[in-house]
């Protein structure tokens, strides 16, 4: 999502001015976000501010970053707090912990005492989609996306939309758009307003039958994503 660079800067200064300090400035912004003054800059003289660096320096400032892009028109989505499906949850769960949590299951004496890690980077998204997504209705969401089914899926893959690229999809097939910045990576389960442990919760209380389904499914994830990249090596490969 871009944001018109009058709007943005007049947010951040008023953001920023709100929590005792002065003199707002794009070193600060540069500062307190993490990106460069020249892409900020590059941006700017574009005429708009990627809407990814509102997370980024509302975070800097200490302020929930959802309540912070909310005070933008873009995003009206982020106001329905949905509540999201035991599939879409285990989608934010790592292959790792998965697999733990089938060697659990299978026999072994407990789950052991180790925090979750993070989702998987890329797979973590595909999970998602294909778990908020009924089966066909992939078509209809490229279609108003006005792009190839072939491109959508290329894309989920490698898990490279933007923040308004992923509103217009969740409007397309009415998905939960909180939970859909959650597995692209933008923001964590606790700025979408949902509890900490809810992955935990979900994963101890979830069915077996729908556990092992569950599995099987991401084991289909990964091969998928296995063939992706080959097939893009080859094609690496052959242009030389």
């Amino acid at each position: 999502m871009k944001i018109p660079q009058d709007e943005f800067l007049s947010w951040a200064e008023s953001a920023y001015l709100s929590t005792g300090q002065q003199r707002f400035s794009m070193k600060i912004l540069s500062r307190l976000t993490g990106y460069s003054q020249a892409r900020l800059s590059m941006q700017k003289g574009r005429g708009y501010i990627e809407s990814v660096v509102v997370i980024a320096f509302s975070r800097g400032l200490g302020l929930d970053p959802v309540k912070q892009l909310l005070t933008f028109p873009y995003f009206g989505r982020l106001l329905r707090t949905e509540t999201p499906s035991q599939e879409e949850v285990l989608a934010l769960v790592s292959t790792k912990d998965l697999a733990r949590e089938l060697h659990f299951r299978l026999g072994a004496p407990s789950r052991g005492d180790q925090p979750l890690s993070a989702a998987d980077e890329n797979l973590g998204f595909l999970r998602w989609y294909d778990a908020a997504v009924k089966r066909g209705e992939g078509v209809n969401i490229a279609a108003a996306m006005t792009i190839s089914a072939p491109v959508l899926s290329s894309r989920n893959i490698r898990n490279s939309w933007s923040m308004g690229e992923l509103h217009d999809m969740c409007e397309a097939g009415d998905l939960n758009y909180r939970v859909s910045l959650v597995a692209a990576g933008h923001i964590t389960l606790e700025e979408a307003g949902y509890e900490s442990d809810l992955r935990e919760r979900t994963l101890e209380n979830v069915a077996d039958e729908l556990f092992f389904t569950y599995f099987k499914q991401s084991l289909g994830h990964m091969e998928r994503q296995a063939r992706a990249v080959a097939d893009l090596r080859r094609m690496s490969e052959h242009l030389g």
